[in-house]
């Protein structure tokens, strides 16, 4: 008959290879829940959690890209390149988001966005397009609101500023819109936004002038983890 001392330390041994086998620690298990509660990859949520990485493209009027996001607890960054085939402006810009609030399935992030631009100066659909070299500069603010399981309502607010170095000129672009992002399944998650406002344009030479703008975008995204 087995002691009782090594009866007690096989029954130890047994139980904790048993747990280690039937799931995970417990921060890996809650960070999946966390996952699949606030799927999204493309525009939503408004500010990823902790450890969630994702990749997005998208296609629209004006613009192209893709971007990649990490979320860090209360903060999310972002890097993105983004082609306005309108001017030929490439920009490649770092985002910072803060979740400010959430709650309820609601979250709302202010954003700044802060990157470098080349612009060809293409007049062809443009007629207040100007070359240059400089800084966009993008306040803004991002909010998500999950309203199905499969389904995140997004409104967001950007307004684009653009600064030349290598001229003078300005051009600043209030933005103010929203749409939806759906989960698909497998991590992938696609969805729209559309954004309305007025595009403000100083050329080196003229006058400042204001005229209505828009920014549709249909996109794709794949959450990592």
């Amino acid at each position: 008959m087995m002691p009782a001392p090594l009866r007690v330390l096989l029954g130890l041994s047994l139980l904790a290879v048993t747990s280690t086998a039937r799931g995970q620690t417990p921060g890996a298990s809650t960070y999946l829940e966390d996952k699949h509660q606030s799927f999204g990859a493309f525009a939503s949520p408004a500010a990823l959690p902790n450890g969630a990485t994702a990749a997005y493209a998208f296609a629209g009027v004006p613009e192209v890209g893709a971007g990649f996001r990490q979320g860090f607890g209360l903060f999310e960054g972002q890097a993105r390149l983004v082609l306005d085939y309108f001017t030929l402006a490439a920009t490649l810009e770092g985002e910072a988001r803060f979740l400010a609030y959430d709650r309820n399935q609601l979250r709302i992030a202010p954003s700044l966005a802060v990157g470098a631009t080349f612009d060809a100066g293409a007049r062809y659909i443009d007629e207040l397009n100007f070359g240059h070299v400089g800084l966009k500069l993008t306040p803004g603010g991002t909010v998500s609101w999950k309203v199905a399981e499969t389904a995140n309502l997004i409104g967001e607010l950007r307004v684009p500023i653009d600064v030349p170095l290598t001229t003078s000129g300005l051009r600043v672009t209030p933005l103010m819109g929203g749409g939806a992002e759906l989960y698909l399944g497998d991590d992938i998650s696609a969805g729209a936004l559309a954004d309305f406002g007025l595009d403000v344009v100083k050329e080196p030479q003229g006058v400042p002038q204001t005229r209505f703008a828009f920014a549709l975008r249909v996109g794709l995204g794949y959450r990592f983890f």
